[in-house]
């Protein structure tokens, strides 16, 4: 399974499996970087035993920052296609409603 839909799993439906996969996917990663910039092993050990439970708490907003990066391109050029059509809606036609006082 790829990691995007590990991560709604986990997220959309509370996937202990899911999130234990994510885990065993980047585990040694978290665990090297650490040993190498701490240059200890068993603080490295401990870094990376504490980053987990630390991601877990904020997989919900990196759930939302993804699915907003995927929308969005869609949102734009759906908005573009509207504009070339002359679909816009009046506060878009006239400035977005925002008028100067001179």
């Amino acid at each position: 399974m790829q990691d995007a839909e590990l991560l709604r799993d986990y997220v959309t439906c509370g996937s202990e499996p899911a999130f234990a996969e994510l885990v065993d996917h980047y585990v040694d990663f978290v665990y090297s970087t650490a040993r190498r910039q701490i240059g200890n092993a068993q603080l490295a050990e401990e870094v990376a035993q504490s980053c987990f439970p630390f991601w877990r708490a904020r997989l919900s907003d990196l759930w939302i920052c993804l699915l907003w990066r995927l929308a969005l391109p869609g949102y734009l050029l759906h908005r573009r296609e509207n504009l070339a059509n002359g679909k816009a809606p009046a506060a878009s036609r006239t400035g977005g409603g925002h008028h100067d006082s001179q």
